[in-house]
């Protein structure tokens, strides 16, 4: 807050991007809602059919979490100082083109045990090990995609 709008370093402000003080408020912004909903629960109405009469579909979700963040081109950063898991949000975004990121935060494949798996045919042991020093997020996890098909 020198008085000076230092750029690039320093650009018009919004919310925790920039500096408001040296540069100014940022003007094109627009409010949004992100409003998650429990797709077993919501089925029906969403797409006509009820996904909660299928054998063991409380499975599905119950006890899985979600977060969720917003990455903004026109700020080359994410909205949210840290993911969200609130249901519904109200915001302030930038213009400009927005990807909500929404990912798993527990584990389907520790709900899946070895008998699950190879009523589905697969066998456990072809399960490829999970390589250390890799991230869920930029490896994936195998276990995941076969625990989720067999629930």
């Amino acid at each position: 807050g020198d008085g000076i709008c230092d750029e690039p370093h320093e650009y018009r402000g919004f919310g925790r991007f920039g500096c408001i003080e040296d540069c100014g408020v940022y003007l094109n912004t627009t409010s949004i809602t992100i409003r998650l909903r429990d797709v077993v629960g919501w089925s029906y109405q969403a797409i006509g059919w009820d996904i909660s009469a299928v054998r063991d579909s409380s499975l599905l979700f119950d006890g899985f979490q979600f977060k969720y963040n917003i990455w903004s081109e026109t700020m080359r950063e994410y909205i949210f100082e840290e993911d969200v898991y609130n249901l519904t949000v109200d915001t302030e975004v930038p213009d400009g083109e927005l990807t909500l990121h929404v990912y798993q935060t527990t584990l389907a494949s520790k709900r899946v045990d070895a008998e699950e798996f190879a009523s589905f045919l697969i066998d456990p042991a072809s399960v490829p090990p999970r390589e250390s020093g890799i991230s869920d997020f930029t490896y994936g996890v195998p276990q995941e995609f076969m625990a989720t098909s067999a629930l």
